[in-house]
């Protein structure tokens, strides 16, 4: 086979020559570079896919050992959170039972019989801790205790708001009642009853008791409640009246000084006056009486459950009032 080969346009052309065995060697060869080539793409092209594919297997090998060991790390996990609860109810139930013990001792201090408050309710058979210890507790296990214990501490703080009422209104009572001494480290001149009244020298009634102290010694409410006379008075000198509550009213009389007015309200202990010798007095000391539905009362009985009582002298009645 003849080749005429030509470099450019005005060169002179070339004749080469080919054999037979050197085309076929030519053509073989190109074939050849033509199927390498086409392999080689075919590499470079599904290289990606077969990557794609391996990893894809793996995640998916991963996600099946991670399915198959979810089960059982959620159930350890609640497992263990299950005993912990149980072990908080268990604690619980021991406090309640110290409830019961001091609400019991409460309602004896107030007065209250203790059979009369279910503090000592008996807890349900078996319990939340020793079914978390053998491992058969179970959510509704727990629900069930815990509604019982629930109703438990309700029937508990239902008994010691009684008892705190009773409490409280005693202590109320406590603090209106006149048991306190409306002057301190006083003598007390005359008593309540009958006597020689100093100005007639007849038998007469004394309604109160007489505390002989100096003019301007501080006189203090006997118990809280609201002024309803601060003013003088013919006998009584300056007065003050005192509404305790309970149909129970206190009276200060012969005073110095007033130090309240009409419509205040007073606590028990707060200075309400000064002793003086005002009225129908024959010297300093306060007249204190205590009258209960209109009728007097002996003071020294509200007072001695008050306080200790002071000593008492009974040399000489002096002051008629």
């Amino acid at each position: 086979m003849q080749l005429i080969l030509i470099p450019n346009r005005r060169g002179t052309g070339k004749s080469v020559f080919l054999s037979a065995g050197q085309l076929t060697f030519g053509a073989v060869s190109a074939l050849l570079l033509v199927l390498v080539a086409a392999m080689a793409l075919t590499f470079i092209a599904l290289r990606p896919i077969a990557r794609s594919r391996s990893g894809a297997a793996e995640v998916q090998d991963q996600l099946m050992s991670s399915s198959a060991s979810r089960p059982h790390y959620f159930t350890r996990r609640m497992s263990a959170k299950l005993h912990a609860m149980a072990t908080k109810m268990g604690d619980l139930q021991a406090r309640t039972t110290e409830l019961d013990l001091r609400g019991e001792s409460i309602a004896a201090l107030a007065g209250l019989k203790p059979h009369g408050f279910r503090f000592a309710t008996p807890p349900a058979p078996g319990g939340p801790t020793a079914a978390a210890a053998s491992g058969t507790l179970s959510t509704r296990d727990l629900e069930r205790a815990l509604s019982r214990l629930a109703a438990q501490i309700s029937i508990r703080a239902d008994n010691l708001d009684v008892i705190e009422s009773r409490v409280l209104d005693d202590v109320g009572r406590k603090q209106l009642l006149p048991t306190m001494f409306p002057v301190q480290h006083a003598r007390i001149g005359s008593g309540f009853g009958m006597r020689t009244d100093p100005f007639t020298g007849l038998p007469a009634m004394h309604e109160g008791v007489d505390f002989d102290a100096p003019v301007g010694t501080p006189i203090r409410a006997a118990g809280s409640g609201i002024v309803v006379f601060a003013g003088h008075h013919p006998d009584f000198g300056n007065l003050i009246v005192i509404d305790d509550g309970n149909g129970i009213i206190t009276r200060y009389a012969h005073c110095s000084q007033l130090d309240v007015n009409r419509g205040d309200v007073v606590s028990r202990g707060q200075i309400i006056a000064a002793i003086g010798d005002t009225g129908r007095s024959t010297g300093p000391h306060l007249h204190f009486e205590i009258r209960r539905n209109g009728v007097a009362q002996n003071p020294m009985k509200f007072l001695r459950a008050g306080q200790r009582q002071p000593q008492v002298a009974r040399s000489h009645d002096s002051h008629p009032g």
